[in-house]
């Protein structure tokens, strides 16, 4: 697994650097690999959802009162 993290100190809105980042070319993403955005913001899910990123997913926080389930299967 492994993390970028893009701080409020670097100017953008988090979901367009996000996915932003996802257009470009990792040397270290295969194939096959997923991804997993986390947040509540419905233009997240929006632009993730006309993305062009495969097999890319967002988890949101909303769902089970803000806790995620360790035992909860991922699709």
């Amino acid at each position: 697994m492994r993390f970028e993290v893009s701080g409020a100190t670097v100017p953008g809105e988090g979901e367009v650097k996000i996915l932003g980042r996802l257009a470009r070319p990792w040397p270290h993403v295969r194939p096959g690999d997923s991804h997993v955005i986390v947040g509540d913001d419905a233009d997240l899910v929006l632009m993730a959802l006309v993305s062009r990123a495969p097999r890319l997913y967002v988890l949101n926080s909303a769902f089970n009162d803000g806790f995620v389930d360790p035992a909860m299967e991922v699709l």
